[in-house]
């Protein structure tokens, strides 16, 4: 007999965008408040290849997902906004 596993949480969009912001800031060594669905992870807060890689990890962590990192547009999200997509979209399955 297997045990049933807990609901997953349910997010609000804006919980969602706050929630990655934060991710990604903390992931920049920036305040949470320079952190915009727009900003650019490589052009503004400097992100390189390791910093993408334990970002996706975070999130999956934070919103208990498993995201596929052969995912074309997980590979190279450019903005916060695209992570925010990305989220979203798995949240929705």
């Amino acid at each position: 007999m297997s045990v049933p596993s807990a609901p997953r949480r349910q997010w609000t969009d804006a919980q969602i965008e706050l929630e990655v912001r934060r991710i990604a800031a903390e992931q920049a060594g920036v305040p949470v408040e320079e952190v915009m669905p727009v900003s650019r992870l490589v052009e503004d807060l400097e992100f390189d290849s390791l910093d993408h890689t334990e970002m996706i990890m975070t999130v999956e962590d934070v919103f208990d997902l498993k995201i596929d990192d052969a995912e074309p547009e997980v590979q190279l999200p450019k903005s916060v906004g695209d992570v925010i997509a990305i989220v979203r979209k798995h949240l929705s399955k």
